[in-house]
């Protein structure tokens, strides 16, 4: 991958194995940088989050989200898919 000026920013729906994959891959590779976790069970996001000794923000409207994503930290928005 070329040399990016800046990470490309990544949202991940759901925190399933995919999610978990792709988060962990974000996490690993400086050329991204996960934002936005969107789950409907957000507790499993928490746990994954967790584990990884990683730091996060619940939000839980969008000016929440926008404010914390804003200042540079991984937001976990506990939300329907369709909402993301």
């Amino acid at each position: 991958m070329p040399d990016l000026q800046y990470p490309v920013n990544v949202v991940i729906v759901g925190m399933g194995a995919m999610g978990k994959g792709l988060f962990y891959q974000c996490l690993i590779s400086p050329a991204f940088k996960c934002m936005v976790i969107c789950d409907i069970k957000i507790d499993k996001a928490i746990d994954y989050a967790e584990w990884l000794k990683v730091n996060y923000k619940v939000v839980e409207t969008e000016e929440q989200l926008s404010s914390v994503v804003s200042r540079g930290y991984p937001a976990w928005y506990a939300s329907y898919p369709d909402e993301c």
